[in-house]
């Protein structure tokens, strides 16, 4: 039987909303109240979805118009071209003369 690659791997330090979540869970006091990230939640602690979001939900599943498929690599362009508009400004001499690439990403800064 073969050693997994990352057997020797250390697991990094817990995501802090995470260890909040479990650290809430594990809290035995019966008057607790969340107040970290998440859902809305009802008393018995399940989580409470908004009217809204089940509305637009429903009719979203019967927009047979919808694109469903994964975004390009660099993101939605509508989204990106406007998002570095706002940052650089409309009349940026890299938008102007075309010299930028917008891209969508995640990033973390540590």
């Amino acid at each position: 039987m073969s050693t997994s690659k990352f057997s020797t791997v250390e697991a990094g330090p817990p995501i802090e909303v995470f260890a909040l979540t479990q650290a809430f869970t594990s809290d035995t006091f019966e008057k607790k109240v969340n107040l970290g990230v998440g859902a809305y939640r009802t008393e018995q602690s399940t989580p409470w979805v908004l009217p809204i979001v089940r509305k637009l939900e429903a009719v979203m599943a019967a927009d047979t118009t919808l694109n469903k498929e994964y975004l390009p690599v660099l993101g939605l362009p509508a989204f990106a071209q406007a998002a570095t508009k706002m940052l650089l400004g409309p009349e940026s001499k890299a938008i102007l003369e075309g010299r930028y690439l917008p891209s969508q990403f995640n990033l973390l800064l540590d």
